[in-house]
């Protein structure tokens, strides 16, 4: 493992956004299977997708 202090920080920001990004996507994903894909609703999944990694 890399020390923080050595570590670069826009590569840990960017790893950190991607890794966030996929995790929203395939939440919102779910919600949309539960609902059965009904079209209109994306918006609203990816924003409670969204809503469960950021608190």
């Amino acid at each position: 493992m890399i020390p923080l202090e050595v570590a670069d920080e826009d590569f840990l920001t960017e790893q950190s956004i991607q890794g966030d990004a996929s995790n929203t996507s395939e939440a919102a994903y779910y919600l949309a299977e539960k609902r059965g894909f009904e079209p209109g609703h994306e918006l609203a999944d990816w924003l409670q997708a969204e809503a469960r990694f950021l608190g």
